[in-house]
């Protein structure tokens, strides 16, 4: 038996999906609805994404004291490093953030098509479905893109401003602009040649210019090019305010009137991540550490506005009144015959 019924609103949707579940079927009068009318979809960042370690001004505080011509440091020294890393940061944050919220703009600003009414159920599955793929596919365009830059730098032997991964056989300063500078690869940790691997590495550390003497940095790796060693630092550091200190005393940090920032420690308790998680790790899942989607259900129906709604009843067969239909049409047949 099939049969069908006019519906104004959800409390009558409600009574019908109860009584008839999967049988009742309902057609939309708008069957196509930009995705932002019922679901909204916001991402919450790694804590160092909003902290005054990437602010330009600290930035700024921290390097300023130091000589510009930063081939005055020896090769090994952070101090070669640590501006590019800052930068570094700063763009990893800020591309991350922004290809995070492109992603979500384009989820909601596409159609979600449905030509009948889901029920609460299946709507809430397919949209957790459609969320996790766009979760999934968000950080594919960031990683191919930082990808083809590491391999092009490479694969081209660009040679690093800060001197880090190739040096001059003879000082460029002495080389005649005729002549062919020969150039040879720098060595890090285990033999490993930047003529070869791009993410050869050292552990960081601040070398005494007078003394010689070695201070390691917590967490941070110096390497072939700076782009390439923070990949394999952690924001150990940051979490530290010994090793903070320990920065801002070997630059000459002098804080300036105009940062009115507090420059509190990184808390562990505030992100998903351990202290020792990489870069690249963070940069895998751009940053994000909780992803809050809200979806209304109550906005789609009024979007869908079904206005008729029909179900199919399947009556158990009725041995006696076939039989007795038989028999009428026998004895009708008989009399017609006659």
């Amino acid at each position: 038996m099939h049969s069908s019924s006019q519906v104004v609103g959800s409390n009558l949707y409600n009574d019908l999906i109860q009584k008839y579940g999967n049988k009742l079927k309902c057609s939309c009068s708008l069957i196509a609805s930009p995705r932002n009318r019922f679901v909204n979809i916001e991402a919450k960042f790694h804590e160092i994404c909003s902290s005054p370690f990437v602010s330009n001004e600290w930035q700024i505080n921290l390097t300023s004291g130091l000589v510009s011509n930063l081939s005055v440091y020896a090769r090994r020294d952070y101090r070669r490093f640590l501006s590019a890393h800052l930068q570094f940061l700063t763009g990893l944050c800020e591309l991350s953030m922004q290809s995070v919220n492109n992603s979500i703009d384009q989820f909601l600003s596409s159609l979600f098509v449905t030509v009948q009414l889901l029920p609460e159920t299946d709507f809430h599955e397919r949209l957790d479905l459609l969320i996790e793929q766009s979760k999934l596919n968000a950080p594919t365009i960031f990683d191919n893109l930082l990808f083809l830059i590491r391999s092009v730098n490479h694969g081209n032997a660009i040679i690093s401003t800060y001197g880090t991964n190739f040096e001059y056989v003879v000082p460029w300063s002495e080389v005649l602009h005729d002549t062919y500078a020969s150039t040879q690869a720098m060595i890090y940790n285990d033999e490993c040649s930047c003529g070869l691997y791009m993410n050869c590495l050292s552990q960081a550390s601040f070398i005494n210019q007078n003394s010689s003497e070695i201070i390691p940095i917590k967490g941070l790796r110096i390497g072939c090019t700076p782009s390439e060693s923070f990949h394999a630092s952690t924001l150990e550091c940051f979490y530290d305010p010994s090793c903070i200190n320990l920065i801002q005393d070997n630059t000459n940090y002098i804080k300036s009137i105009n940062f009115t920032s507090s420059l509190n420690p990184l808390s562990i308790m505030k992100s998903q991540y351990s202290i020792n998680a990489t870069i690249a790790e963070l940069i895998d899942n751009l940053f994000i550490e909780q992803w809050i989607a809200t979806i209304n259900y109550s906005s789609y129906f009024e979007r869908c506005s079904p206005l008729l709604c029909s179900y199919t009843c399947i009556e158990q067969f009725n041995l006696l009144y076939t039989v007795t239909v038989l028999l009428g049409l026998q004895g009708g047949l008989t009399i017609v015959l006659k």
